[in-house]
């Protein structure tokens, strides 16, 4: 089957997340310095960009939203979290076929998490998985956040599964091996001594030159002594 085919509008679109990101890391490293005024600045020129780049209403708005949340995401106030979290909401809802609902979706997701909000959490990280599973990166971070979720909430031996899932998804990621770690680790949390060996095994032969390997050898030597 030959490669499909990535249309001009779609590089068009990839080119924007990229610039999304970027402002928004810039953003984040300098507002403090600039002070709030010109972090505010930061903030429209965002917007700016965002709605004379996208072209339907409806991805504009969207795209309004999210750059607006992707700002006020770093902030310390409360307030300003909670504005996060309702922009993010309303892209997913009212705009869940535009570019950013998928972004949204994770983010909003990670935002509930570290608010301790884990059933919530949860339940966005899987509606990723089950609607905008596309990116197979992220993919991989959603059933590790789930995973953290249920580590959080003490269900160890699904978190575990849920770890193996997020390693499973993106083989290749740096992140892969840390999954594979932590599943280990909460089989044995779990009094699953077999499972977590195995995993331990896999990961030692599937990446044997990560850190994360080196981890898992020290684990298991102590785990044959005890």
């Amino acid at each position: 089957m030959s490669p499909k085919k990535i249309t001009k509008h779609q590089m068009k679109e990839d080119k924007l997340v990229n610039t999304v990101f970027k402002v928004w890391e810039w953003a984040r490293l300098h507002t403090k310095q600039l002070g709030i005024v010109s972090g505010s600045v930061v903030v429209l020129l965002l917007i700016a960009y965002l709605y004379t780049t996208s072209r339907a209403t409806g991805s504009r708005k969207a795209a309004e939203l999210f750059g607006q949340a992707t700002i006020e995401m770093q902030s310390s106030v409360a307030s300003e979290i909670q504005a996060a979290v309702s922009n993010l909401q309303i892209v997913i809802k009212d705009y869940p076929k535009s570019k950013w609902a998928s972004y949204a979706c994770f983010y909003l997701a990670n935002l509930l998490f570290q608010d301790g909000q884990y059933p919530a959490a949860r339940e966005y990280f899987q509606r990723y998985l089950n609607q905008y599973g596309d990116d197979s990166l992220l993919t991989g971070s959603a059933y590790a956040g789930i995973a953290e979720c249920l580590r959080q909430e003490k269900d160890y031996l699904s978190a575990a599964e849920y770890y193996i899932k997020g390693a499973e998804a993106h083989p290749g990621s740096l992140l892969a091996p840390e999954y594979l770690l932590e599943a280990g680790r909460r089989y044995l949390e779990a009094d699953q001594k077999q499972k977590g060996v195995e995993v331990f095994h896999r990961l030692v032969r599937d990446y044997p030159k990560s850190s994360q390997a080196k981890t898992a050898r020290e684990e298991l030597s102590q785990i044959l002594i005890s």
